[in-house]
């Protein structure tokens, strides 16, 4: 596990999770600052953020089995010109967004429900084929539309 990580001019293809952020790196600026990269291929998420810090540009994450990025658990989130589509089509049919966002999580133990802050204060020229997240819970429906 490590802060301050960067990665500029790479192609990750043909895993299950391209690239993985947690919460570990409290205190950095960003745990991972991600520039010119390409991350297709994944069976299940390109780009995965558990309450981590990302700060990219000019990147493109396509063709995942479940979502090209999804940002759970809370974090912030910084990205510029990078570009999130989704043709998945290797013998099944993908169910989730393009793009996942989520600010909460749910305990095992007695299934009470935590928020944690995520911000996302900008995803700048961000393209995508379905940018449209939805979180369902006990009723409650929210739409979230993060093109700016």
């Amino acid at each position: 596990r490590s802060a301050n990580s960067s990665i500029n001019h790479a192609v990750f293809k043909n895993g299950t999770v391209g690239v993985w952020v947690d919460s570990v790196a409290v205190g950095s600026d960003f745990a991972l600052n991600i520039s010119n990269t390409e991350i297709s291929n994944m069976s299940a998420v390109g780009l995965l953020s558990q309450g981590g810090s990302i700060k990219g540009v000019n990147n493109l994450f396509t063709d995942c089995g479940e979502t090209c990025g999804a940002f759970t658990l809370g974090g912030k989130i910084i990205l510029h010109l990078s570009t999130f589509a989704n043709y998945w089509s290797n013998g099944s049919f993908r169910h989730g967004a393009s793009v996942y966002v989520n600010d909460w999580y749910e305990s095992l133990l007695n299934r009470d429900v935590f928020a944690r802050e995520i911000q996302v204060p900008r995803i700048v020229r961000v393209m995508s084929y379905i940018f449209y997240v939805f979180q369902k819970y006990r009723g409650w429906s929210i739409k979230k539309q993060l093109i700016g």
